[in-house]
């Protein structure tokens, strides 16, 4: 005969069971917010923006993204703020610009944004102009602002540059802070061994100084992904990592995939990827998503994307999924 006490626990196990699974669900399955993208394209950034990173304080959203000019190249990084995560008022210049060095002469993107409690912190791609500058692959920058508008760039810049693992490309820096220490998840690959991008990772406990994992720590396998993996946005929740990423076809087209891990460094895709694609036919995000940035809120969480149609004069704008989270 089983004790109450047993049957208490059995049920207990089982809610447990039934709240995960239904959390990954909500975790891998989207709405659309609307039929048009969430922010206007600044004058500033007439080619269109792309790249979302928001950050939520529990009372107001912040977004930093990344602006092209007209030839479609990197223009600086823009800022905009909510007060509900979908209607936005952005600043009318970029709050960041490339400077005049050897390693983010030609431009630089946003990467992520995290608040310490004290101040804001970007980790940023540079990219040089110069050939040898050991940056024509890209780099790592950091910045820190008390109110997200006033950046000031580390001294010491950049704080990442390719090695082995990433000599070929280094982009799409994405840091969170776990505890005490900073664990950054970036697109790579190198000239030996790994021809597309993949995910790499770093770990940190400063910010600043990083050790990179000898190998990739997520690579594409599957036909909606094997040209790239990239831009990877990651939550923790307490016990599990969880990864939304960006896949290219082999013929360009960009989907959304998610992914989860113990560690940040072993992941398994969920068996529903990809997670959500491009629009419908006629649609502003018809020929493709990604560069996505995922937000917790309410109960549920929000998912910020580029989105681009399927003319190649078509710009690239922000729009908005829904997800509940259980």
């Amino acid at each position: 005969m089983i004790s109450v006490s047993k049957y208490a626990f059995v049920l207990i196990l089982i809610s447990l069971v039934l709240v995960n699974v239904t959390a990954a669900m909500g975790q891998t399955r989207w709405t659309r917010f609307g039929s048009a993208p969430i922010l206007p394209t600044p004058s500033w950034a007439p080619g269109g923006i792309f790249r979302p990173r928001a950050v939520y304080d529990g009372k107001t959203f912040r977004m930093w993204f990344s602006g092209l000019d007209s030839n479609g190249n990197p223009s600086g990084i823009g800022y905009a703020t909510s007060t509900d995560g979908m209607k936005w008022v952005e600043n009318t210049q970029p709050v960041m610009t490339a400077a005049g060095t050897d390693w983010e002469g030609n431009y630089i993107s946003v990467g992520s944004v995290i608040w310490t409690g004290s101040e804001f912190m970007m980790w940023y791609r540079g990219v040089g102009g110069r050939a040898g500058s050991g940056q024509a692959s890209g780099g790592v920058g950091l910045a820190t602002s008390p109110d997200g508008v006033t950046w000031t760039k580390y001294f010491a810049n950049p704080v990442m540059i390719p090695t082995v693992v990433d000599s070929a490309f280094i982009s799409n820096p994405y840091v969170i802070q776990v505890g005490s220490s900073y664990k950054m998840w970036y697109a790579c690959s190198s000239s030996s061994g790994l021809s597309t991008t993949a995910i790499c990772y770093a770990a940190s406990t400063d910010g600043i100084n990083w050790v990179k994992q000898s190998s990739a720590v997520l690579v594409g396998s599957l036909p909606w992904e094997v040209g790239d993996l990239y831009s990877p946005s990651v939550i923790y929740n307490g016990t599990t990592y969880e990864m939304w990423y960006t896949g290219d076809n082999q013929t360009g087209s960009s989907q959304i995939g998610y992914a989860t891990s113990n560690d940040g460094i072993a992941w398994t895709p969920s068996s529903n990827n990809p997670i959500f694609g491009a629009g419908p036919a006629g649609a502003w995000d018809a020929g493709g998503v990604g560069n996505q940035c995922v937000v917790q809120f309410g109960g549920g969480f929000l998912l910020y994307y580029t989105g681009y149609g399927t003319s190649k004069t078509s710009l690239d704008y922000i729009g908005l999924l829904q997800s509940s989270g259980g």
